[in-house]
């Protein structure tokens, strides 16, 4: 199958009508129609609000470009082979295992190739279907490649690279079963997929592996096997720590992201589209199938041998620990399938490794910047944009939009240098690249966190006051009956990671979902600051119960009264004993280990010590910091203090309740 396109559109420029469909948590777009030139303008437009509804003109309401885009610091890039090859072929098989398990794999090759031309390859394994089985009359318009990630293949095979797109064991149009995420027999299953692609006539030998969220720790994985064709892996979007990144940040159980993840799961292992518009499910049948003679029986085979798959609800239910294992018994504890247990094995390795996050990324910015400090030698990026999981939005509250960046071309960047050798000047630049929100202004850095923030404090009072000096806290506490019903809505970084987040405007209702919360405001600032780094929290409270937790929201209140968010974090509050890393970090940590727990003594006074989310953010002169306090997410997390407990915090000389700030003042 040859498909001919030039650059981000199709080579005969003829206008294509896209709609997109979000169905996990991964940036993944299912590409339903792109039609070819019409008889007129008008007759294009009608059949694109027919067949996508209102998407093509989402944009609208956006009045100009976020400058999101590579600039200042993180100079733009053009690959010496861009738009090289003019044609795409596309072919679809099965590669057997050792174990006689057969994987559904699609290959993307240059179609103008020469005869017996060799490329680089670019290995990128999904639990979320390779690909989409579209139905006739939709398929004869479309080659399937689609969104963000279709135009980042496009891109690449147009610059000389082959891309291997697989659905691991037990998923998608694959053969076996999935028992828990990145089980060692799917890592392995990795492993033996390159040594397939080392055997094709196409391939230079040279392998590169690319994935966001699930299929970013696939590639993580994947580099610590040490296959000697693996030289670069990207890892965008993705966790570092399962325990505390994604299942249980901070020790608290995130509830809304692994039932509804786990249940969207089963129902794409059982080859259902997890939507229910009827108009998509009206366009794609199921998983892309493999042709052959017997394709519809294998087809359905393959999906019957997903049946006995487990659930990611069945894999964190019973877990309030992080060395304990799930009710179910199938892992030792979550650590078994953690990344930060590999890295060793990846400096090893030698493999290089791009670490590629958003600010909205739920808590993947800062599971980059552990992975970032927990990688050896000179081979490591780290990204840091104003982004949503998967970067289709800038989020930056200065001037939100549709991402402008092109991540394709600084993905190119990266793989041309590992993988071809191209003198680009990637070695040459510092090795951190972070964009301060409402400056919007991307910056660079030789390390994380960037030098020349001073961690200032500022004291909570119990007027509500926050202030500079803790003499001006004065002496005081604050006793209240924890409200139960708090949440932060739809619109946040944490819905992002089932892309749920369906709005640049993150946050955008924050005030009127934390009107019962706790607040904590400042004066006017005297001087435009920049907010870069880990913001910390201390927290002197008690209770009448043996557990909870807090959470606490950093807040840009400008001079109309109106908020913007800034960052967030969180502690259950039986993990509130510092303990051992299993990682470094650049924070203090806590160790979530079974002989750390510590149920609180009610009525004694004990110190919570946390981070907030890393961030870069300017707050211009003018505006006000506001820090709110929520004993519960209900949108999000389990809420572990009953109905009527009633909590103190305590503010004074002698409990400097505070949060620190890594601060600069403005240039």
């Amino acid at each position: 199958m040859v498909h001919s396109f030039g650059g981000q559109h199709f080579l005969n420029g003829h206008f294509s009508a896209v709609a997109f469909c979000r169905t996990h948590e991964m940036s993944s777009y299912f590409l339903i129609f792109a039609g070819p030139a019409m008889k007129n303008f008008l007759s294009r437009i009608f059949l694109c609000c027919l067949i996508c509804g209102s998407y093509p003109f989402a944009g609208a309401q956006y009045l100009y470009l976020p400058s999101d885009r590579a600039g200042g610091a993180l100079e733009p890039y053009t690959s010496p082979t861009d738009h090289k090859y003019r044609e795409l072929e596309i072919q679809r098989q099965y590669i057997t295992m050792p174990d006689g398990t057969q994987l559904a794999a699609d290959i993307y090759l240059p179609g103008s190739r020469k005869k017996n031309e060799k490329f680089p390859v670019i290995l990128h394994q999904t639990r979320y279907w390779r690909a989409p089985q579209i139905r006739w009359p939709f398929s004869m318009f479309t080659n399937g490649l689609l969104g963000i990630y279709g135009e980042m293949i496009k891109r690449f095979v147009a610059a000389g690279y082959v891309i291997v797109n697989v659905d691991v064991r037990g998923t998608g149009a694959s053969f076996g079963r999935n028992d828990y995420p990145w089980s060692e027999q799917e890592v392995q299953d990795g492993y033996d997929v390159c040594n397939w692609i080392t055997e094709q006539s196409w391939a230079d030998g040279k392998i590169g592996s690319v994935g966001g969220s699930y299929s970013g720790t696939a590639a993580e994985f994947l580099a610590s096997k040490c296959h000697p064709g693996v030289k670069a892996v990207a890892l965008l979007y993705s966790l570092y720590d399962v325990y505390d990144d994604i299942a249980f940040p901070n020790g608290n159980h995130f509830e809304w992201f692994t039932t509804n993840w786990g249940d969207a799961n089963t129902q794409l292992d059982n080859n259902h589209l997890p939507v229910k518009d009827p108009l998509i499910k009206m366009m794609v049948s199921g998983v892309a199938k493999v042709p052959g003679k017997k394709k519809n029986g294998t087809y359905r085979d393959a999906i019957r041998s997903h049946k006995d798959n487990i659930g990611v609800n069945e894999t964190s239910r019973g877990v309030d620990y992080r060395d304990l294992p799930p009710a179910n018994g199938m892992v030792s504890s979550v650590d078994f399938f953690s990344p930060h247990t590999v890295t060793a094995k990846i400096n090893d390795c030698g493999v290089a490794v791009y670490c590629y996050s958003g600010w909205y990324d739920g808590d993947y910015p800062h599971a980059s910047v552990k992975r970032y400090l927990n990688l050896t030698g000179d081979k490591k990026q780290l990204l840091l944009g104003p982004w949503n999981h998967g970067g289709k939005y800038n989020c930056s509250p200065g001037n939100p939009g549709m991402a402008n960046f092109d991540h394709a071309a600084e993905l190119l960047r990266f793989f041309d240098h590992h993988l071809r050798g191209f003198d680009n000047g990637l070695e040459k630049r510092p090795p951190v690249h972070y964009y301060t929100m409402v400056e919007e202004r991307w910056k660079s850095s030789g390390a994380w966190p960037p030098a020349g923030f001073t961690h200032t404090p500022m004291y909570l009072t119990q007027d509500a006051g926050l202030v500079d000096t803790v003499n001006a806290a004065g002496d005081g506490v604050l006793r209240y009956v924890v409200n139960n019903t708090i949440g932060t809505g739809n619109d946040t970084r944490w819905k992002s990671l089932k892309s749920e987040l369906k709005t640049p405007y993150a946050y955008s209702d924050l005030k009127e979902r934390l009107a019962h919360a706790q607040r904590f405001t400042s004066q006017p600032l005297e001087h435009t600051v920049e907010i870069t780094g880990h913001p910390m929290a201390y927290l002197y409270i008690s209770s009448t119960h043996n557990d909870g937790s807090f959470y606490t929201y950093l807040v840009d209140e400008h001079p109309d009264g109106s908020w913007s968010y800034v960052t967030e974090g969180s502690l259950r509050i039986l993990h509130r004993k510092p303990g051992d890393c299993p990682y470094a970090d650049a924070v203090p940590c806590h160790s979530y280990r079974k002989e750390d727990g510590m149920p609180l003594q009610p009525g004694a006074v004990d110190l919570l010590m946390f981070d907030l989310l890393p961030v870069s953010y300017q707050v211009k002169k003018g505006h006000k910091l506001v820090v709110c306090m929520a004993n519960t997410d209900v949108d999000h997390f389990k809420t572990y203090q009953p109905d009527g407990t009633e909590l103190t915090i305590y503010m004074s000389a002698q409990y400097p309740t505070r949060i620190e700030l890594p601060l600069k003042v403005a240039e």
